[in-house]
């Protein structure tokens, strides 16, 4: 990741974009330093609602935090419960159990581990803070280190924002097989109909601020 790569979604906090950016690329780049195997990160923020994506380091990151819209995963569980999670390997079998569909999706794209941190957060929001990285157990031995550096960030440099619309789906043939394939997947994991999951997958997305069919290409696994 570059700095160029840090994408600050449309979601505004008091400090504005352009602070929110650097303050992530700051964070970024400082964990990287101590993890070099870091391939992406985002924020995940509960602000009187369900849980969203305030920003990213990259799309393909963002289409991950969808994923975990649908079923669940570890940056959902760290902002809901308040409490750091950590993911030592994607492949683990308890990971897997928990979270099969995010796990899935995060292997096919190369990510074996995560760790999702608590951040400062204004009076009734909660923010987290997950890095992905390439290699299995990533942060064993740094979890104090990026704790520090995350608690370091201002309190409201990411809050308020607002539900938005979901983002409509492109008309080629191929989105739409993907997004159908999609919907099967999440209606078997979630325990939905499919109509249910018809309207699951859709709000995942503009909640991770992402288009349908890149949110039905990470929940099927596909780049």
């Amino acid at each position: 990741m570059t700095s160029s790569d840090t994408t600050t979604l449309p979601r505004q906090s008091p400090t504005g974009r352009h602070g929110t950016a650097t303050a992530v690329e700051d964070l970024r780049s400082r964990v990287q330093a101590l993890v070099p195997s870091i391939t992406g990160m985002s924020v995940t923020v509960v602000d009187g609602g369900s849980p969203f994506t305030a920003a990213a380091s990259d799309p393909r990151t963002a289409a991950l935090d969808a994923v975990q819209y649908v079923e669940g995963g570890p940056a959902v569980t760290s902002t809901v419960e308040r409490r750091d999670v950590e993911v030592t390997d994607t492949l683990d079998d308890d990971a897997v159990s928990e979270w099969g569909v995010f796990t899935a999706a995060a292997t096919a794209r190369d990510i074996r581990s995560t760790f999702s941190v608590t951040a400062p957060a204004t009076e009734g929001t909660s923010v987290t803070v997950t890095f992905l990285a390439t290699e299995p157990h990533a942060f064993a031995a740094v979890q104090r280190d990026v704790r520090d550096l995350v608690d370091r960030l201002p309190a409201a440099t990411f809050t308020g924002g607002a539900p938005i619309p979901p983002t409509a789906l492109g008309a080629s043939a191929r989105d739409l097989d993907l997004v159908e394939q999609a919907v099967g997947v999440v209606a078997a994991a979630a325990g939905v109909s499919l109509g249910e999951a018809q309207q699951l997958l859709p709000d995942a997305a503009a909640r991770a601020q992402v288009d349908v069919a890149a949110a039905a290409r990470a929940v099927l696994g596909e780049d």
